[in-house]
Protein backbone atom coordinates (compact mmCIF):
# COMPACT_ATOMS: atom_id res chain seq x y z
CA UNK A 1 0.00 0.00 0.00
CA UNK A 2 1.48 3.24 -0.89
CA UNK A 3 1.82 6.40 1.54
CA UNK A 4 -0.35 8.71 -0.84
CA UNK A 5 -3.00 6.09 -1.07
CA UNK A 6 -2.80 5.58 3.23
CA UNK A 7 -2.82 9.83 3.45
CA UNK A 8 -5.65 10.10 1.28
CA UNK A 9 -7.67 6.71 3.00
CA UNK A 10 -6.91 8.49 6.41
CA UNK A 11 -8.02 11.88 5.73
CA UNK A 12 -11.30 10.58 3.94
CA UNK A 13 -11.84 8.92 7.16
CA UNK A 14 -11.55 11.95 8.76
CA UNK A 15 -13.66 13.69 6.77
CA UNK A 16 -16.60 11.57 6.80
CA UNK A 17 -15.90 10.53 10.88
CA UNK A 18 -16.09 15.01 11.47
CA UNK A 19 -19.71 15.21 9.05
CA UNK A 20 -21.44 12.71 10.87
CA UNK A 21 -20.60 13.89 14.57
CA UNK A 22 -22.45 16.96 15.97
CA UNK A 23 -22.06 19.57 14.42
CA UNK A 24 -18.87 22.08 14.65
CA UNK A 25 -17.69 24.91 12.04
CA UNK A 26 -17.21 28.09 11.20
CA UNK A 27 -19.61 30.03 9.20
CA UNK A 28 -20.39 33.10 7.51
CA UNK A 29 -23.12 34.75 6.88
CA UNK A 30 -23.74 37.28 4.19
CA UNK A 31 -27.14 38.50 1.94
CA UNK A 32 -28.96 35.02 2.87
CA UNK A 33 -26.27 32.79 1.73
CA UNK A 34 -24.28 30.94 3.95
CA UNK A 35 -20.84 29.77 3.52
CA UNK A 36 -19.39 26.82 5.99
CA UNK A 37 -15.66 27.09 5.25
CA UNK A 38 -14.85 24.04 6.51
CA UNK A 39 -16.50 22.27 3.62
CA UNK A 40 -14.67 24.19 1.34
CA UNK A 41 -11.42 23.84 2.78
CA UNK A 42 -11.80 20.94 3.64
CA UNK A 43 -12.96 19.10 0.26
CA UNK A 44 -10.15 21.49 -1.09
CA UNK A 45 -7.30 19.54 0.72
CA UNK A 46 -9.39 16.53 -0.54
CA UNK A 47 -8.76 17.11 -3.76
CA UNK A 48 -5.49 17.92 -3.95
CA UNK A 49 -4.61 14.46 -1.87
CA UNK A 50 -6.75 12.74 -4.37
CA UNK A 51 -4.62 14.82 -7.22
CA UNK A 52 -1.20 13.63 -5.44
CA UNK A 53 -2.51 9.68 -5.04
CA UNK A 54 -3.46 9.49 -8.55
CA UNK A 55 -0.38 11.28 -10.19
CA UNK A 56 1.94 9.34 -8.19
CA UNK A 57 0.26 6.07 -9.51
CA UNK A 58 2.74 3.81 -11.80
CA UNK A 59 -0.58 2.91 -13.81
CA UNK A 60 -2.85 5.48 -14.16
CA UNK A 61 -6.32 5.24 -15.47
CA UNK A 62 -6.80 6.63 -18.88
CA UNK A 63 -8.78 9.90 -17.41
CA UNK A 64 -7.56 10.31 -14.72
CA UNK A 65 -7.62 13.65 -14.13
CA UNK A 66 -11.13 13.50 -14.43
CA UNK A 67 -11.38 10.63 -11.52
CA UNK A 68 -9.73 13.20 -8.91
CA UNK A 69 -12.35 16.02 -8.37
CA UNK A 70 -15.07 12.71 -9.15
CA UNK A 71 -13.57 11.10 -5.86
CA UNK A 72 -13.79 14.32 -3.78
CA UNK A 73 -17.25 14.83 -5.39
CA UNK A 74 -18.66 11.11 -4.33
CA UNK A 75 -17.11 11.36 -1.09
CA UNK A 76 -19.19 14.68 -0.46
CA UNK A 77 -22.53 12.60 -1.61
CA UNK A 78 -21.87 9.92 0.51
CA UNK A 79 -21.35 12.67 3.53
CA UNK A 80 -24.36 14.36 2.23
CA UNK A 81 -26.53 11.19 1.86
CA UNK A 82 -25.41 9.28 5.63
CA UNK A 83 -26.62 12.96 7.22
CA UNK A 84 -30.25 12.15 6.02
CA UNK A 85 -30.60 9.57 8.34
CA UNK A 86 -28.49 11.66 11.74
CA UNK A 87 -31.15 13.81 14.02
CA UNK A 88 -29.00 16.15 14.59
CA UNK A 89 -27.51 16.83 11.02
CA UNK A 90 -28.65 17.28 7.37
CA UNK A 91 -27.47 16.25 4.12
CA UNK A 92 -28.25 19.59 1.75
CA UNK A 93 -27.86 20.27 -1.74
CA UNK A 94 -25.89 23.69 -0.49
CA UNK A 95 -23.27 21.75 1.61
CA UNK A 96 -22.95 19.54 -1.95
CA UNK A 97 -22.52 23.17 -3.95
CA UNK A 98 -20.32 24.36 -1.38
CA UNK A 99 -17.79 20.89 -1.58
CA UNK A 100 -17.64 21.14 -5.08
CA UNK A 101 -16.54 25.03 -4.63
CA UNK A 102 -13.73 23.03 -2.22
CA UNK A 103 -12.61 21.33 -5.18
CA UNK A 104 -12.58 23.57 -7.63
CA UNK A 105 -10.48 25.71 -5.53
CA UNK A 106 -8.24 22.85 -5.03
CA UNK A 107 -7.92 21.63 -8.37
CA UNK A 108 -7.37 25.32 -9.60
CA UNK A 109 -4.60 25.25 -7.05
CA UNK A 110 -3.05 22.20 -8.44
CA UNK A 111 -3.23 23.76 -12.34
CA UNK A 112 -1.35 26.98 -10.89
CA UNK A 113 1.18 25.17 -9.02
CA UNK A 114 1.57 23.08 -12.15
CA UNK A 115 1.72 26.16 -14.38
CA UNK A 116 4.02 27.44 -12.41
CA UNK A 117 6.39 25.00 -11.92
CA UNK A 118 5.98 24.59 -8.52
CA UNK A 119 6.12 20.90 -8.33
CA UNK A 120 9.32 19.13 -8.26
CA UNK A 121 9.97 15.35 -9.40
CA UNK A 122 11.04 12.90 -6.62
CA UNK A 123 14.29 12.44 -9.34
CA UNK A 124 15.77 16.33 -9.20
CA UNK A 125 15.66 15.58 -5.19
CA UNK A 126 19.88 14.42 -4.40
CA UNK A 127 19.96 11.21 -2.55
CA UNK A 128 20.08 10.95 0.90
CA UNK A 129 23.73 9.99 2.16
CA UNK A 130 24.35 8.28 5.52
Amino acid sequence: MSTRFLVLSIYSIALFILAVIPPIGITIQRAGMMLKLHHIAGFAVHSILAWVYFAGRPSKPKHWPLLVPLTSFLLGVLIEFTQLFLPYRSGRMGDLLQNALGIALGQGLIYLALARGWFVSRKEFPEKSH
